[in-house]
């Protein structure tokens, strides 16, 4: 259980960080449109270097699995039934 003095401290700091919030939307509501956008244009520059290596790593992850889904076969016979049907783990259920 949390004790009352922990829990309205944890309290005084929410209302601290809440407090600060609202200043900030209204110190951004204040501000004229072009002043907006430029912020928004700064957002997407400071942002440019995750969003890029958040690409590389989803380029390098699918190079990953297209290279493991060529390189070994669903089974150790070649994959599947002999007479051209699909058996239910080569077509992809789980079940």
């Amino acid at each position: 259980m949390i004790d009352d003095a922990a829990k309205s401290a944890a309290e005084r700091e929410l209302a601290i960080v809440l407090a600060r919030k609202a200043q900030g939307r209204r110190e951004i509501a204040r501000r004229s449109f072009g002043e907006k956008i430029a912020m928004m244009e700064a957002l997407r520059e400071r942002l440019a270097p995750f969003k890029r290596e958040r690409e590389r790593r989803r380029v390098a992850r699918a190079a990953l699995v297209a290279a493991a889904a060529s390189a070994a076969p669903l089974h150790a016979d070649g994959g599947g039934d002999r007479d051209g049907s699909a058996s239910a783990t080569s077509a992809g259920s789980n079940t």
